[in-house]
């Protein structure tokens, strides 16, 4: 008798179409099956977030991807989570959407779960590891760890190649009509901007935002006023 082996599902968070090219292409050469997972309350506007959440949506049609949505512009519980500690605010980001990938794929066996964040060069690489490592430990499922920073350059080239589908899903996609090499450096105007965070100065730039700030970023959300409490 053959036995074969099921292929191992890997839950896949994905921050946007664009970046998850190389990540999904290289768990596939590896025999596993990712399913996207859209779960990103950080981004901002909301016109950036409907638009890397539509062009995900394509992608993933096109290439045959199953995609679980949590569709939750979850702007103001965003702002709640990092506002006692704004210098941190890259590790709750990374906290904050892994806890809800694994909690996910804890609850319907799913066999692990990564993220396209690994395929960043401009993200803190060893805190979302950790990060990663703790919050499996927490739901009790496996983090599947991969540096995916290798593929960046042709995952990006690929999307530009895409374009218009990519036009406003990515802040890292290349300029069109230029070809970056493997050996030179993004352009500065880029790494400026390796994530969208809820609150505007707060793609990895200084000053850290005021709590004024946030709440009047927030309150541009129509729904009923943000107030916030002091941190202890």
């Amino acid at each position: 008798m053959v036995h074969i082996r099921a292929r191992m599902s890997v839950l896949l968070h994905i921050c946007c179409a664009p970046c998850s090219i190389s990540c999904i292409e290289m768990l596939r050469e590896e025999g596993m099956e990712p399913t996207g997972f859209w779960f990103n309350p950080n981004i901002h506007p909301y016109k950036e977030y409907q638009a890397r959440k539509d062009t995900l949506v394509e992608y993933a049609t096109k290439i045959g991807l199953k995609l679980i949505m949590r569709d939750e512009y979850g702007l103001r519980p965003f702002i709640r989570a990092i506002y006692p500690s704004l210098e941190n605010r890259c590790g709750t980001c990374y906290r904050i959407r892994f806890e809800e990938t694994a909690r996910f794929a804890a609850e319907n066996g799913v066999d692990g779960f990564s993220s396209t964040l690994f395929v960043s060069p401009y993200q803190n690489h060893e805190l979302l590891r950790k990060t990663a490592e703790k919050t499996a430990e927490k739901f009790g499922t496996r983090f599947i760890y991969r540096d995916f920073r290798p593929g960046f350059r042709e995952g990006q080239q690929k999307a530009r190649e895409l374009r218009p589908m990519f036009t406003l899903a990515s802040p890292n996609v290349a300029p069109p009509n230029r070809k970056l090499p493997r050996n030179e450096p993004l352009p500065e105007a880029q790494k400026s901007i390796p994530c969208k965070s809820a609150v505007p100065d707060a793609a990895l730039k200084m000053p850290v935002p005021s709590q004024d700030r946030c709440i009047e970023v927030c309150n541009a959300v129509k729904e009923p006023p943000l107030k916030l409490s002091s941190p202890e």
